[in-house]
């Protein structure tokens, strides 16, 4: 494994573990508990949640949104952070990733935050944690993320299933990362 994907590897499980068992040690001790309602039903809802989110991905990507000013900066986001992250992994990489990002987010954003703080600012702390400092900068995406943390809230609040949001969130990253491994961002 070269340094390049021990360092993605190793930042993976730091901060996506890092966040599932903060979110794991709070729940425990603010007795949150949360339904996993493992079934193929919930399997088969979970594809067909992740298409809305990959159809919104397509239309990101679309090379004519480039002309207007205010997607300038996303496509920047795209080509110089997104697009070489993707590049540096392989497919068993992605799923690495994609699984890990899954748990360790939805864990913390939807299982502990949510109840805690509502659907408005655990949306907002899911954007924020993606963006922190550069939120501001890359406004399109943050405010895109905080909708896709809004639908993550509502589906998580309609089912109480932590395993129907984490298999919506790995499975739209699995994608999302593989197409951006095809993608070619142009100028």
């Amino acid at each position: 494994m070269n340094s390049g994907k021990t360092t993605i590897y190793l930042v993976t499980i730091v901060v996506e573990g890092g966040l599932a068992l903060a979110a794991y040690t709070y729940a425990h001790f603010r007795g949150l508990t949360w339904q996993w309602a493992i079934t193929w039903q919930n399997l088969l809802l979970a594809i067909a949640l992740t298409l809305p989110l990959v159809a919104l991905n397509m239309i990101l990507l679309w090379k004519k949104l480039n002309e207007f000013y205010f997607y300038q900066h996303t496509h920047e986001f795209i080509k110089t952070i997104v697009k070489p992250f993707c590049d540096a992994l392989s497919y068993k990489d992605v799923v690495f990733v994609s699984i890990c990002a899954g748990i360790g987010e939805e864990l913390l954003f939807r299982g502990v935050l949510l109840p805690e703080v509502g659907i408005f600012f655990s949306s907002f702390l899911f954007s924020f944690g993606h963006f922190g400092s550069k939120a501001f900068y890359y406004k399109f995406m943050a405010i895109l993320y905080f909708f896709i943390g809004l639908y993550f809230a509502w589906i998580y609040q309609k089912t109480e299933s932590m395993f129907l949001i984490i298999s919506i969130h790995s499975m739209y990253d699995f994608i999302a990362i593989a197409y951006l491994k095809k993608y070619r961002t142009g100028s």
